[in-house]
């Protein structure tokens, strides 16, 4: 079931089939993407367990409390990466969205194409009143889509601060932008 195609990228729910792609395709990328995977996918051990996972991500779908997409390179297999729309407020009126893209297809406007179908989706279809988007303060690329994509950062009297791989501490700058 495919829910939002764009010029390039094809945005649909994780199937059962896609287990090995998606096991494949977060292996390689593990260290690239160390800083933003929770630990149930760090600690994948093979497709069984990704089939497990995939499992639970659709649980989630069910019960439209996150909803994890997988985006494919349109007309292929090619996994590029995930998005996603979740951490909903009680009201279920605001969200958060992000994205994470495999190394090889970073610097190639996935990202923007990818956020910019969940900014349409996050409004139209799920009427949220305002969304949200976080990344650490030394991730440029990110900075840029958030402006980019008209989205403001928010003015934090106290600093978001989150513990890096290396126990250093960054600051997470968080970027909100209203339905019009």
């Amino acid at each position: 079931m495919i829910l939002i195609e764009t010029n390039r990228l094809r945005l649909k729910k994780y199937e059962i089939k896609d287990a090995e792609i998606m096991f494949n395709s977060l292996q390689k990328n593990l260290k690239h993407l160390s800083e933003v995977l929770v630990k149930p996918v760090k600690d994948l051990k093979n497709i069984s367990d990704t089939e497990k996972l995939i499992n639970l991500i659709n649980v989630f779908w069910k019960k439209n409390e996150r909803f994890i997409i997988p985006l494919w390179l349109k007309n292929s297999d090619l996994l590029v990466g995930e998005c996603y729309i979740g951490a909903f407020n009680s009201e279920k009126t605001e969200a958060e969205i992000g994205y994470l893209l495999f190394k090889e297809f970073e610097g190639k406007g996935f990202a923007y194409e990818a956020t910019m179908a969940l900014i349409k989706t996050s409004f139209e279809k799920l009427k949220l009143k305002k969304i949200w988007l976080k990344c650490d303060s030394d991730n440029f690329r990110s900075i840029k889509l958030a402006n980019k994509c008209n989205f403001i950062l928010k003015n934090q009297k106290i600093k978001q601060l989150r513990k890096k791989a290396d126990n250093t501490e960054i600051e997470t700058l968080t970027f909100f932008l209203d339905a019009e």
